[in-house]
């Protein structure tokens, strides 16, 4: 590929098609000016009869992952390419020491973004990390990127321009472009800063620009439904599958516990305490031990499904998250909650209707796994029932 730059990027195989090999090792060259050098041998390989002008054929097993890396290696080139061009030192020389890291150049956000979420990645796999936010992060990064190439017309950053200035365009960019609110779009913020920390304590950047910058959460209307609206999602007639999901909502109505606990359950979470039955776990998210007493109406629901449990031993029939809360905003028009009701606000629910209802805070926050009571104080809102019922006594003194 060639450039304004006059410069182009080409990938051949070591071995031609002739070639009695499997494999051969993918090339990479460069042109510029007249000029052309061979920067060597990549860490990639492939069947070299699947190579044709510079990509691997779909015909070959790993077409898509091969030539996703192949134009990733060359959008690198380019941009540094381009920063050396701009600083009047371009030559293929220092292209390739810069490219392979040979001198101290300057690090791209892309590639260090490559790099944390590796290191992510090895975490997952110790336990360290949970699967679902080394998802979520690599949505920021996908957010990133897209943010400067949408705002800045480049592919790639260095990662030491990245500054205060460059953080409030992104805060514009996610709730203009993206539409993001404000609880939402600083999550997308606080990762860039906290690879930005990574960068500064691996000694990428001498001087970390964006390391006094924070981001405050919004207090944020945690959505329940009532006891009246929870009667009415119990008693409502609904189809098979509905009712299913249903019960599953209800459950975490009936017990604080979170989408993904719920889902992980198993007869190992059971104990017996004073001959009842609690479930015990260690939260997902948080790692943080969670003791749930268990009610009735959970337990009519364990009961009504131990004869359908899933094969890998889980305690309920549990399908992914996305259903369930499409379905949910079925099952709310049939109640006639006039809100769309999702499988979180059951958590919501529990932990509301228990404070309303005199259950101390202490036991909450403990049901919940919360690591500290001031989560659990988001909770403690006050309903106009309980209002009621404690300024009537004041008839009996006024």
């Amino acid at each position: 590929m060639s450039t304004n730059l006059k410069l182009r990027v080409s990938f051949y195989t070591r071995y031609g098609k002739t070639a009695k090999v499997e494999q051969s090792p993918i090339m990479l060259r460069v042109s510029y000016r007249g000029n052309r050098r061979t920067f060597g041998q990549l860490p990639l390989e492939v069947n070299p009869k699947y190579f044709v002008k510079g990509r691997v054929s779909k015909e070959a097993p790993d077409s898509k992952s091969l030539n996703r890396q192949l134009d990733g290696i060359e959008a690198k080139l380019l941009v540094y390419a381009e920063d050396l061009y701009r600083q009047n030192i371009l030559t293929l020389e220092k292209l390739k020491k810069v490219f392979f890291g040979e001198e101290g150049s300057a690090r791209y956000i892309s590639s260090l973004f490559d790099e944390y979420l590796q290191e992510e990645e090895k975490r997952v796999n110790a336990n360290l990390l949970t699967r679902g936010t080394h998802t979520k992060n690599k949505r920021f990064v996908s957010g990133f990127l897209a943010f400067i190439a949408s705002q800045y017309g480049q592919k790639d950053m260095v990662v030491a321009d990245i500054t205060p200035v460059t953080l409030a365009d992104y805060q514009n960019y996610l709730e203009c472009v993206s539409g993001y609110h404000h609880n939402t779009l600083i999550k997308y913020l606080r990762f860039v800063v906290n690879v930005m920390k990574y960068a500064t304590t691996r000694g990428y950047i001498a001087h970390n620009p964006v390391a006094d910058v924070t981001y405050n959460a919004q207090p944020s209307d945690r959505g329940f439904i009532t006891t009246e609206e929870l009667a009415r999602v119990e008693s409502v007639d609904l189809s098979a599958h509905l009712s299913v999901v249903r019960d599953i909502f209800l459950f975490a109505c009936y017990t604080g516990i979170s989408y993904i606990d719920v889902f992980n359950l198993t007869e190992r979470n059971v104990l017996t305490n004073n001959g009842h039955p609690w479930l015990v776990f260690n939260r997902q998210k948080t790692g943080q031990l969670s003791q749930v007493y268990l009610l009735d109406k959970a337990i009519a629901i364990l009961e009504k499904y131990r004869s359908q449990r899933p094969a890998d031993g889980r305690l309920l029939p549990v399908c992914c998250n996305q259903v369930i809360n499409r379905d949910l905003k079925k099952i709310a028009g049939k109640c006639g909650i006039d809100r769309p009701l999702t499988y979180h606000m059951a958590r919501h629910t529990f932990a509301t209707l228990s404070l309303t209802n005199g259950v101390s805070m202490e036991t909450v926050s403990k049901t919940l796994g919360h690591a500290s009571i001031r989560t659990t104080q988001v909770y403690a809102r006050i309903l106009p029932q309980k209002m009621e019922t404690e300024l009537a006594r004041l008839n009996n003194v006024m």
